[in-house]
């Protein structure tokens, strides 16, 4: 029943979507919801502010969580005012 209901709201984005987008393909992935992995930065705020290291996560660890070969990785800031998509 699971299938057929994701089915369903595939067909219905799929309708929403411009034609140039469903002649490349879409693809469909199962997706956990549960976190795995929490990530925690600090620093002398002198030195390092917040936007400094919400910079670092996203130009040094966010590639390397990205880079996992079969596993769909959402890597997301919180906390500071750039939330990395």
């Amino acid at each position: 029943m699971a299938q057929v209901n994701v089915q369903n709201r595939v067909t219905q984005a799929s309708a929403l979507l411009p034609a140039e987008v469903t002649q490349s393909g879409v693809q469909v992935a199962k997706r956990q919801n549960s976190q795995v992995l929490i990530l925690s930065l600090a620093g002398d705020k002198t030195k390092y502010d917040e936007q400094f290291l919400t910079n670092y996560a996203d130009i040094n660890r966010r590639s390397r969580y990205q880079a996992c070969e079969k596993v769909w990785v959402t890597v997301k800031s919180f906390g500071s005012e750039k939330l990395i998509p």
